[in-house]
């Protein structure tokens, strides 16, 4: 039978899962939906040679908002995603340290746990360069997350990442797998089944 812990993190990590893909959703609608106009829009202007100036911007303002709101849902549920592991590993592990090592180093002696800690590594870089625009490391780890012409001048700067990180949809599927696969499991029950013999 599954812990209350394993029952408890799983169903927060489902409903984050779950909240994460209605918000890219709402965003990619948007995006696409201004797309389509926008291609609409220079079909008419190629055309009849009568663009409207107006409306060609209004339709790019609304495709540049929606980028960013795709861009600022990835991080805010990276961060998310983050947090939420180090918290309830933390509750489950007894411990009032959230520094990753002490919790990776704790997770890895407790038979409750079997944690990807590359992966969590990963996302926790993410969320450092989310929240204090430090990204040398991450950037050494995975330079394709950043966008080359942003990146800061020297590679070992401690500030001046985030402007240039780059999350995709599978950056943040992969931190989900990471996540879950890092979660509290029930112990293996070892109570005998007896038959029953009709």
């Amino acid at each position: 039978m599954p812990s209350m812990a394993t029952i408890s993190f799983n169903m927060g990590l489902e409903a984050i899962v779950r909240a994460y893909r209605a918000s890219q959703a709402t965003f990619k609608a948007q995006h696409d939906a201004a797309g389509r106009r926008f291609a609409e829009y220079e079909a008419e202007a190629t055309s009849q040679e009568a663009d409207d100036w107006d409306f060609g911007e209004q339709i790019g303002e609304e495709l540049y908002e929606a980028e960013v709101g795709i861009r600022l849902v990835r991080e805010a549920f990276a961060m998310t995603l983050y947090h939420f592991w180090e918290k309830q590993a933390a509750e489950v592990l007894g411990l009032t340290s959230h520094y990753f090592r002490t919790l990776e180093a704790a997770a890895a002696a407790d038979p409750r746990f079997r944690i990807d800690a590359p992966g969590l590594n990963r996302l926790r870089l993410i969320a450092n360069c989310i929240k204090h625009a430090g990204g040398s490391e991450l950037f050494s780890l995975d330079p394709t997350l950043f966008d080359a012409a942003l990146i800061p001048q020297s590679a070992t700067s401690r500030t001046g990442w985030h402007d240039a990180l780059r999350l995709r949809d599978r950056d943040v599927e992969s931190a989900i797998v990471a996540v879950r696969a890092s979660g509290p499991r029930s112990a293996p029950s070892t109570d005998l089944v007896e038959e029953v013999t009709p």
